[in-house]
């Protein structure tokens, strides 16, 4: 069971937390000053997962290794289990993206009858005050696309690194702490507020919020972090495949 599990403390948990967010922003901070980019143009970027996933995964795993984590133990499991979580995790994986797709596909039928009633027109889309993000946002990812010296390592970023430190920060680290306190909703309701707070920046709050849910259930279904970080990884795949070829 989850609450089984040993669970770190509130105040260690803000503790590290608020040093993976100092670090982060040093590093951030140095990239921006040596890039000269706006600062506008570093969300989403290769170099900004980069620094996010390996900050944020060293501190996590420093706060797993308090809790006495025999990280060879986890990793023999992790490795002797391996088919059989691959299985599980593709089976989740599908229930996301068929429930996504038909949702996109319901609200774009909406979208089109309501435009054809003249309900709203093109232009209502369009905020001046997001455009200079939505431009740099195009322009890199069709950047990325064309040079695989950019486009692996993002995906790599994206879909490997960024998972295995979110899995274990939201998952292992806050939703079991808040499981040895409370019941399974108000945990999987203050963890995705929070996992969702940390999304701001992105294109869909809401969108991250709902999948903090979905993920949180899994672990408390399944109680397998390998299976969460390959689900975590499928859905930003998906998410970016969308991002990339759908405008």
């Amino acid at each position: 069971m989850i609450i089984e599990k040993i669970a770190i403390p509130f105040g260690r948990l803000f503790v590290f937390w608020a040093l993976a967010l100092l670090a982060k922003f040093f590093y951030l901070g140095l990239y921006n000053f040596a890039s000269q980019l706006p600062i506008f143009s570093l969300p989403g970027s290769l170099t900004t997962n980069l620094i996010q996933g390996s900050v944020c995964l060293t501190v996590a795993l420093w706060a797993l290794s308090t809790l006495g984590v025999d990280f060879k133990e986890v990793i023999f499991n992790s490795n002797a289990n391996i088919e059989r979580d691959l299985k599980q995790a593709l089976k989740y994986f599908l229930a996301y993206a068929l429930s996504a797709t038909a949702l996109i596909f319901t609200l774009a039928l909406i979208g089109v009858l309501l435009l054809k009633l003249g309900v709203f027109t093109m232009d209502m889309f369009h905020s001046s005050s997001s455009q200079p993000l939505k431009l740099a946002e195009q322009v890199y990812l069709q950047s990325i696309i064309k040079s695989p010296l950019k486009f692996i390592p993002y995906l790599f970023s994206v879909c490997i690194l960024i998972p295995i430190e979110e899995e274990i920060f939201f998952r292992r680290l806050l939703y079991v702490s808040l499981r040895s306190k409370m019941a399974i909703g108000s945990s999987l309701f203050i963890s995705s507020l929070i996992f969702s707070a940390g999304h701001i920046p992105a294109a869909s709050v809401i969108h991250a919020f709902v999948v903090s849910l979905f993920l949180g259930w899994i672990y408390e279904k399944k109680q397998s972090m390998p299976i969460n970080i390959m689900v975590h990884g499928l859905i930003n795949f998906f998410v970016t495949m969308l991002m990339i070829f759908i405008d």
